[in-house]
């Protein structure tokens, strides 16, 4: 078995963490798996959390793991938003700073599964923010009253804010779930060290890079975004017209993005990976063991998916996954 401050144990976690991150989304969308974003937030949170228990300092180790996954996801999926890795940084530097407090605490464990998954949730309510406008939750609050007088029921209630307070409250207790489950986590791993050693390994499943191709239709979205910024300047007015130019505006928004903003940000990111790759051991180990989760995600899958059902199935394959690829039970 690995042991407790072993470097294995940290290429091990710092795998299945760059995993999660690269890889096992599109194999979660492929089982159309409901809330995929959460469970994979979730997940790495759980790996954090690992680190930090399995190391006396943890901060140097988790400020380290969370770069190497940074260059990791740069390399496998360089397309990826800004957001994404704006992510995966904060939830690396507040484990941090958080277990450099006190580790295997269940406050510590709440206030750094909370806030990492209030973050999250923030951060996307902020992105859709930003690129459908003001306009969006007007919307929301126009349909919920129109719906309210359907039932002749009059009310002067912002609908937006509840939705976005429900959508806050259900990240935030996830993050309660997973604060209680760090408490048991190394005990269940421990339980289950030789559960899943007889599953065997299927084809490779390759983590690849989507290229995607240019489009067709290049001229028409210049046109498009000229239109759109032009709208910002256009006189609003009651009715079709306004509609139309808010839907001209966030339109032109997303085409600027995808196609100046995002190649930049991927040249940028993509640079800086391989600088920080080259010549780096301890990222070329854990790359190398990247291809070794992959092809045990199927049967794992396959095996836990005939025993349980539901949440617990879930549950169980992310708890066998953990266990393949650390094989940890000294970690408290």
């Amino acid at each position: 078995m690995i042991t407790l401050n072993n470097q294995k144990t940290f290429i091990a976690l710092t795998a299945l963490w760059a995993f999660v991150e690269a890889g096992l989304g599109g194999f979660l969308h492929a089982l159309h798996l409901p809330f995929t974003g959460i469970v994979l937030g979730g997940f790495a949170v759980l790996i954090i959390s690992l680190l930090a228990m399995c190391y006396g300092k943890p901060f140097a180790k988790i400020v380290q793991a969370t770069l190497i996954v940074l260059a990791i996801k740069a390399a496998v999926n360089p397309a990826t938003s800004p957001f994404a890795y704006l992510a995966v940084g904060f939830q690396g530097l507040l484990g941090a700073a958080l277990y450099s407090i006190k580790k295997n605490n269940f406050i510590i464990h709440f206030l750094f599964a909370t806030i990492a998954m209030l973050e999250s949730a923030a951060q996307k309510l902020l992105v859709m923010t930003l690129f459908l406008g003001k306009s969006f939750w007007q919307g929301v609050d126009g349909l919920g009253k129109s719906v309210a007088e359907t039932f002749h029921y009059t009310s002067t209630t912002s609908y937006s804010f509840w939705l976005i307070f429900l959508y806050l409250g259900i990240f935030f207790i996830w993050g309660i779930i997973l604060a209680i489950w760090m408490q048991v986590l190394p005990n269940q791993l421990a339980n289950r060290k030789l559960k899943y050693q007889h599953i065997q390994t299927t084809a490779f499943e390759e983590i690849t890079t989507e290229k995607k191709q240019k489009s067709k239709w290049r001229i028409a979205v210049y046109i498009l975004i000229a239109a759109g910024i032009i709208s910002f300047f256009l006189p609003m007015q009651k009715g079709i017209s306004t509609a139309f130019i808010y839907l001209l505006r966030t339109i032109s928004i997303l085409a600027i993005w995808q196609i100046f903003i995002l190649p930049i940000w991927q040249q940028q990111i993509v640079k800086w990976s391989n600088k920080y790759s080259s010549n780096n051991s301890m990222y070329a180990s854990v790359n190398a063991l990247l291809p070794s989760i992959a092809i045990m995600v199927r049967p794992l899958y396959a095996e836990v998916a005939s025993q349980y059902k539901g949440f617990k199935k879930w549950k169980e394959f992310l708890l066998g996954l953990m266990v393949i690829t650390l094989n940890i039970d000294d970690c408290k």
